[in-house]
């Protein structure tokens, strides 16, 4: 809502947000609001209202906003003979309190191909069994795997190194 020289209140329901600010002549003003680590996750209303005053009259408007925990997925390197196959094991964690994430897919790829998906456990583990092909090149080739997130959790990645002795 763009006021000039008016004030504003804000609320996240059910969170009264601290600072309603005043507008600025000819322009708009914004409050930044980081929520505290306790908030919980999922899906939150942003409501503006302006009161009006002797020039301006009232206004309100409301959004949904998601908020959602940031997570970082480990993915270790692996080693493995050709023809043999390997675990390919990632781990996905919340970063604000190192909560392991279950209940995530992930997907994992060699050297660019998907491979395959695994879901990971209560322990955020996700594990997958590839099977190195006979044929394959000795040496290192970059492994991935992702997790595309979820309304609680953001997306996340890594990537290693296969080595195919």
């Amino acid at each position: 809502v763009i006021v000039a020289g008016g004030t504003e209140s804000m609320s996240l329901a059910p969170h009264v947000l601290m600072g309603a600010r005043k507008g600025f002549k000819m322009g708009n003003a914004q409050l930044v609001y980081n929520p505290p680590s306790t908030f919980l996750a999922g899906n939150h209303t942003l409501a503006v209202s302006y009161a009006g005053d002797a020039d301006y009259s009232s206004a309100a408007s409301s959004r949904v906003i998601p908020i959602r925990y940031q997570t970082a997925l480990a993915l270790p390197s692996v080693t493995g003979g050709r023809g043999m196959s390997v675990n390919l094991q990632a781990t996905v964690t919340r970063t604000l309190d190192g909560f392991k994430v279950g209940g995530q897919v992930v997907t994992f790829k060699v050297a660019g191909v998907i491979v395959g998906t695994a879901t990971t456990n209560t322990g955020g583990v996700a594990t997958f069994s590839y099977a190195i092909p006979a044929t394959a090149t000795v040496g290192k080739v970059t492994i991935s795997a992702s997790s595309a997130g979820d309304v609680v959790n953001t997306p996340s990645s890594a990537s290693a190194k296969l080595t195919i002795q």
